[in-house]
């Protein structure tokens, strides 16, 4: 869908498990707790597994957007409602008064 901002899709995400891949190859599983504007995921009760190493369990952990490679989402996630609210977030919020003016 056209005009769907990628970050207000993944804000949706709210208590969805959900394992993150970074660029350097660590692997984060848990629940995502929130997504802000940077695209930095808040997740819960997260395993971080780093290649030859044990995994480690942590409460809590953030993970910052511009270090992430890609987000797996569980199958069973309603995509097509969520794309429809998030485009709809992102067309209100561009018609929303206080944007930037055009300039002639």
């Amino acid at each position: 869908m056209p005009g769907v901002n990628l970050i207000r899709f993944l804000q949706q995400l709210n208590n969805a498990p959900v394992e993150i891949e970074l660029k350097k190859g660590q692997v984060v599983s848990g629940q995502v707790s929130h997504v802000d504007g940077n695209m930095n995921v808040h997740m819960t009760e997260a395993k971080v597994v780093v290649k030859g190493k044990d995994p480690i369990t942590v409460e809590k952990i953030t993970v910052r957007g511009a270090t992430v490679r890609h987000i797996v989402l569980p199958p069973d996630l309603k995509y097509d409602s969520m794309l429809a609210q998030a485009e709809a977030a992102t067309t209100k919020r561009q018609g929303a008064p206080g944007g930037k003016a055009k300039r002639n």
